[in-house]
């Protein structure tokens, strides 16, 4: 277990601190980033929090094709952040769905990035969320365009 250093933060600065951090895969890609937010600050370690939104968008942009979409949407819910990373890939087959935040678990479909993952990223992000009294969810997966959706929820108060 480790320390978290909780204190307040807004939430669309960090999310534009990340995307600012995948700006040149983003051009290269010509991918279109859409991004919805309402204004939100929570009680969270920023440094964990900010590895778990790199992590979920990371995959986004890793498996989206040139010229794809990712759409980023953050709002609040019942006391809880809830932020949606979609993209709009090849989707996660059914069969590998249960195992996905397992360490070290890579899925089968291929990746479009030429960096290949370790299998951490899902695991260490499901473990932050968790940490924070929150999770992350697979809401929408499937093949073809329709892609994949990671849902964050976090509360707001610590």
């Amino acid at each position: 277990m480790f320390c978290l250093m909780n204190i307040y933060y807004m939430i669309e600065p960090l999310i534009d601190d990340v995307l600012a951090a995948h700006r040149p895969l983003i051009l290269k890609n010509k991918l279109n980033i859409k991004v919805k937010v309402e204004p939100l600050s929570i009680s969270a370690d920023r440094e964990r929090l900010t590895i778990i939104i790199d992590n979920l968008l990371s995959n986004a942009l890793k498996y989206s094709q040139a010229g794809g979409k990712v759409s980023l949407c953050l709002e609040e819910k019942d006391n809880r952040m809830v932020l949606d990373i979609t993209d709009y890939g090849p989707g996660i087959p059914e069969v590998e769905r249960d195992a996905i935040f397992q360490p070290f678990v890579q899925g089968s479909t291929a990746c479009r990035s030429a960096i290949k993952g370790s299998g951490l990223g899902l695991a260490i992000a499901r473990e932050y969320a968790m940490a924070h009294g929150g999770d992350i969810l697979l809401i929408a997966a499937g093949g073809g365009d329709d892609g994949t959706c990671f849902r964050l929820i976090m509360p707001t108060e610590a």
